[in-house]
């Protein structure tokens, strides 16, 4: 089987940036179809989807989302990233 690296979001590279300036570890996991980051912040874990605004999840990314168990989001920017991460 071949595997084809997905494309990130161009919004990607500027929220991992700013998610570390915080003081967030960030894994660029760009799952295939599923999700982008794992970040840990102060002693919690985050899964989120990064995409451009307005852009909706593709097919298999909603169908992902919707059977996960746990915490998963989409994010557009660091105040999304924030909002998920203060509750």
């Amino acid at each position: 089987m071949m595997y084809h690296r997905q494309r990130s979001d161009t919004n990607q590279a500027e929220i991992v940036k700013e998610l570390r300036a915080i003081g967030a570890t960030v894994l660029v996991v760009s799952a295939r179809e599923k999700w982008d980051l794992q970040v840990g912040f102060m002693g919690k874990n985050y899964m989120l989807e990064v995409k451009q605004p307005g852009s909706p999840l593709r097919p298999k990314q909603k169908e992902f989302h919707a059977q996960w168990r746990g915490q998963i989001d989409r994010v557009e920017n660091l105040e999304d990233c924030l909002k998920i991460m203060e509750d």
